[in-house]
């Protein structure tokens, strides 16, 4: 099953995709790396990443670690000629990159560390990816999986226009097989498949705390937009100005804050 990102060259929106992801990573780094660390990054040398997008995320985890080794698993055309400019532009000798669909035989080495950032939501054979994943580990290794709860993502006070971007995100990705909330069940999945000593983190980024307000309205905005150019059948004109609505009170009024959480869980080999 294609996911929205093997779309990109067709609803012409990779040039915007890749955008987002970069200031994705931006947004999030440097709490989400220093977590990642605790988690085992830190001591790990050959480490794969699955689904990795621009690898724009692999870029700067591979300029931070010069000393470790980075293979990138993507099946997006549009996304993998990105990251091979991207890895080419910045001569990257510790990473490489693998255009396929997981599971895949091309890689096959013991890694002492893989992740899967914001890619195992989409893969409706997700199971079967983190099942081949516990075999591609070396014993006493871990996965590392960063991806979404949209339930937790909410307004205080609340605000209803906020909630129709994630509800049309939602029902978008549950006809492909996705599932925008997988963090609340990735630990059983984990334990389901072999793995031990789970640990888990919510981190959340709060919109008047962590981020800058132009850059809290820039990010969703944008997001929103692309969205609604994206599924304008599930996300519409008149949904978009009231979502753009809500980031103007947020930018006005500092007492009104979003909420978006994210589910960080690993697992032992």
């Amino acid at each position: 099953m294609r996911n929205y990102f093997e779309d990109l060259d067709a609803i012409h929106l990779t040039s915007e995709m890749d955008n987002q992801l970069r200031a994705q990573v931006d947004v999030a780094w440097p709490k989400e790396v220093l977590c990642l660390e605790e988690h085992g990054l830190k001591n790990a040398r050959n480490i794969l990443d699955i689904g990795t997008g621009n690898a724009y995320f692999l870029l700067r985890l591979a300029k931070r670690y010069p000393e470790k080794m980075f293979t990138g698993i993507e099946v997006s055309e549009p996304l993998i000629r990105v990251a091979e400019e991207l890895i080419k532009e910045n001569q990257l000798p510790n990473v490489r990159l693998v255009k396929d669909r997981c599971p895949t035989d091309r890689v096959n080495a013991d890694f002492d560390l893989i992740t899967a950032r914001l890619s195992l939501y989409l893969m409706p054979n997700r199971e079967d990816v983190i099942s081949w994943s516990y075999g591609l580990l070396s014993k006493g290794s871990r996965m590392i999986i960063t991806d979404l709860m949209d339930f937790g993502v909410h307004t205080f006070p609340e605000r209803k226009g906020w909630y129709k971007l994630f509800r049309a995100y939602a029902k978008r990705c549950g006809e492909q097989g996705a599932d925008r909330n997988i963090g609340r069940i990735l630990p059983h999945i984990l334990l389901k498949n072999g793995f031990k000593n789970i640990k888990l983190d919510i981190k959340q980024w709060y919109s008047s705390i962590e981020m800058e307000s132009e850059t809290f309205y820039s990010f969703f905005k944008s997001i929103a937009e692309t969205n609604h150019k994206a599924m304008p059948e599930y996300f519409s004109k008149e949904d978009l100005a009231e979502f753009i609505s809500v980031l103007d009170e947020i930018k006005r009024d500092p007492t009104l804050v979003a909420i978006n959480p994210i589910t960080v869980v690993s697992g032992m080999k």
